[in-house]
């Protein structure tokens, strides 16, 4: 990365506002119903990759795998508004569901019926919900989808959709870089970096994953980060310094990582960008890469 990256990221509330936690919460229950159809109406693929998701930039949207029925078909959770909707492979809407007041249970008995209406054939399956181990919420538990603060799911979708923007510019750079996807458990958007070709052993394989976090248990805020893989050892080595006001972050994981609290108002693409190329320069160094 010699130069600056060719995408438009922009501007981010810095710091984020008091109510975009609740926001994320919210939107990361609502995106296991986007996976639904992934989850149960495609074979399980080894890494999990059936349920994962991408972000549609025109629809500001997760969008699932395509089931290829007679008519297919995936299911979308449109960030700003909280809505479930069925869609074509153009991404046009079948039938949309706003989730705010209505239960998990009640999206689910939704999005079967309007997934046999949109086919004509009986759902073949049971339709399953596809993560555990979420962040507490009153929805898990049967409550219905609340309306979270329109601004703050305004900007989860701009945090998303600037790191979309951000890691397919990446891939042309980095030539092992594979697809930018969403994994639901994680709530996470990131592309990975494979070291040692795509038929090594994941387990030991050397990798650098690029992504963006809207806040887990170790940030309360979105961070962008890089983890290397296997984690490096750092003891006794002297640990590289990181440009654009990263860091390094050490509990549950081991790897560089730029909270939003660090984003400057100004320049916040410049700065993200001097952070992404240190923080890789750094982690293939110490994956001897």
């Amino acid at each position: 990365m010699a130069r600056p990256l060719p995408h438009r990221w922009q501007p981010v509330d810095v710091p984020v506002t008091p109510t975009f936690a609740e926001a994320r919460v919210v939107a990361h229950h609502a995106l296991q119903l986007a996976a639904v159809p992934g989850t149960s109406m495609l074979p399980a693929a080894d890494d999990g990759s059936h349920t994962n998701l991408s972000w549609r930039p025109g629809k500001r949207a997760f969008a699932g795998r395509r089931i290829p029925r007679n008519r297919p078909f995936r299911a979308s959770l449109e960030v700003p508004t909280l809505t479930l909707a069925l869609v074509d492979t153009d991404d046009q809407r079948i039938g949309a569901l706003p989730l705010a007041g209505h239960t998990r249970a009640q999206a689910l008995d939704w999005l079967a019926l309007a997934i046999q209406e949109h086919t004509g054939q009986p759902l073949g399956t049971s339709l399953c919900l596809p993560a555990l181990g979420l962040p507490d919420h009153p929805v898990a538990d049967g409550a219905p989808f609340p309306q979270p603060d329109p601004h703050a799911l305004d900007q989860l979708a701009l945090w998303f959709g600037n790191a979309d923007e951000l890691l397919r510019a990446l891939r042309p750079v980095l030539a092992a870089a594979g697809e930018v996807r969403c994994w639901p458990e994680h709530f996470d958007l990131a592309t990975l970096v494979r070291l040692d070709g795509p038929k090594a052993d994941p387990e030991t394989a050397r990798s650098v994953a690029v992504g963006l976090s809207p806040g887990d248990e170790h940030f309360d805020e979105p961070y962008l980060y890089v983890l290397p893989w296997p984690p490096p050892n750092l003891l006794h080595r002297s640990i590289p310094t990181l440009a654009g006001g990263g860091g390094w972050h050490f509990e549950g994981w081991v790897g560089p990582a730029l909270p939003a609290s660090s984003l400057l108002p100004q320049a916040q693409a410049e700065q993200i960008d001097a952070f992404i190329e240190s923080a890789l320069i750094a982690c293939m160094h110490l994956l001897g890469a």
